[in-house]
């Protein structure tokens, strides 16, 4: 029997783009957070583009927070937020 590999931060974010591909369907932005669950497993928070528009300021960007297993596996998803790209709320961290 294989034994299951503890994955690092950096692998799953590394990884992000082909979980995005994988589950949400959509195209990958950027990664916004990652932390390791206190029981096991990890949470991703990624961007994605829900809309393209013209201007590209008004692109629609959705916020998905990913549940991944130990060793990586996506265990589901959910949608957190959706921005205008333009929108600087709750981007204060990022200046």
């Amino acid at each position: 029997m294989a034994e299951k590999k503890e994955r690092k931060a950096v692998e799953i974010v590394d990884m992000a783009p082909a979980f995005v591909k994988e589950t949400i369907k959509k195209p990958f932005e950027s990664v916004i957070g990652v932390s390791k669950e206190k029981g096991g497993g990890w949470k991703l928070l990624v961007e994605v583009l829900e809309r393209r528009a013209i201007p590209d300021a008004q692109d629609l960007i959705g916020r998905y927070e990913l549940s991944l297993s130990e060793d990586g596996g996506v265990q589901g998803f959910n949608q957190v937020r959706v921005r205008r790209r333009s929108d600087r709320e709750g981007l204060e961290f990022m200046t």
